[in-house]
């Protein structure tokens, strides 16, 4: 998600892209997402070192709320979030905690068909596929 975007969707909320805010979205898009609030918090303080650990979780409740940001969260894990807002699920590491994203494009329509057949209306669909990466199977 770009800056512009997300000053977009602010603003069509009647907030403003405040520095804070636009510090937590750069962190998350350069450093690729699934980071929790501390790490959130330690890089976003290189561009604005009075920056503050409660502040970033403010601007993260907010992001999501508003759609520009998501939770991912495990049990046994700190809470990661990521700007990518397109649909794809996530491979947990259970050893290093590593998490990737992975597209899963059938998964929709296989979740359609098994809802329809119950008569229910799914309104979101996560999908955490848990085991060892390459590394740590090693």
């Amino acid at each position: 998600m770009d800056v512009a975007k997300a000053d977009a969707g602010l603003i069509q909320s009647r907030y403003r892209l405040t520095r804070q805010r636009a510090a937590v979205l750069h962190v998350l898009q350069t450093d690729g997402g699934h980071l929790d609030a501390e790490a959130i918090h330690e890089r976003a303080k290189q561009e604005l070192p009075s920056l503050g650990l409660a502040t970033i979780y403010r601007t993260l409740d907010l992001l999501r709320e508003l759609g520009l940001v998501q939770m991912v969260q495990f049990p046994g894990t700190a809470a990661r979030y990521e700007a990518r807002l397109d649909k794809h699920y996530h491979l947990l590491c259970a050893r290093c905690h590593q998490l990737s994203d992975v597209e899963a494009p059938r998964l929709s329509s296989m979740v359609g068909e098994i809802a329809d057949g119950v008569g229910f209306h799914p309104q979101d669909v996560t999908l955490v596929v848990s085991g060892l990466c390459r590394r740590c199977r090693r």
